[in-house]
């Protein structure tokens, strides 16, 4: 049981964390441009990873502890995807808007 538990979060985190590089290179180009903002996206898997393992080791080892503290870690990446998400797709339209004006005002399109 266990296991599936495991197994639909690390899939949920992965559809949310692909998603979240998508919209972001894509959709917020300005902000993907920024280091800060791709070194957060590289090392995020990394803890993710480690939260996971600490909440599977808490889960084998039976310490109540080391579960809630990696579960607890594990909601929040989930948390922090989620709110990214919703952020870039607000954001997204103003950044699609503002190379639209960029490309207007270098005359391509005229």
């Amino acid at each position: 049981m266990a296991y599936r538990v495991a197994l639909f979060v690390t899939a949920t985190f992965l559809l949310l964390y692909l998603l979240n590089v998508l919209v972001t290179k894509f959709g917020n180009h300005r902000w993907w441009q920024k280091t800060w903002v791709r070194t957060a996206f590289k090392w995020l898997p990394l803890l993710y990873l480690t939260c996971g393992l600490l909440w599977m080791a808490g889960t084998q080892l039976d310490s109540l502890w080391l579960t809630r503290e990696g579960s607890g870690m594990v909601t929040a990446v989930h948390i922090y995807l989620l709110a990214l998400l919703v952020a870039a797709v607000f954001a997204a339209p103003f950044s699609l808007g503002e190379r639209l004006y960029d490309v207007v005002r270098r005359g391509a399109l005229c």
